[in-house]
């Protein structure tokens, strides 16, 4: 399975989508940070970073990290979000 960044808006001037999961986060980068538990254990959580590419304010991030965790929650079913919130890529978490 390889690293799909999420694109936010096509016709916007940003950094170019990239498939390189190691890259250097961009400081200007917004990150979803989710606290995730798992569904059979609700004890067992930890904290996760989901990058959100081409995103820069913490507003952009607000409006595209809904449907960013909808889509992420549909491909891992057996973890359930307690929470989340926007912060500049690379302050906490483990990318997933």
């Amino acid at each position: 399975m390889g690293c799909t960044p999420f694109v936010a808006a096509p016709n916007r001037r940003h950094r170019r989508a990239t498939q390189d999961c190691n890259m250097v986060p961009d400081m200007n980068a917004i990150d979803i940070l989710m606290t995730i538990c798992l569904l059979s254990d609700p004890k067992a959580c930890e904290q996760r970073t989901l990058p959100v590419a081409e995103v820069t304010s913490l507003a952009e991030c607000l409006y595209w990290a809904q449907p960013r965790i909808a889509e992420w929650s549909t491909s891992h079913p057996k973890y359930r979000i307690v929470r989340w919130r926007c912060a500049k890529a690379g302050a906490e978490g483990e990318p997933i």
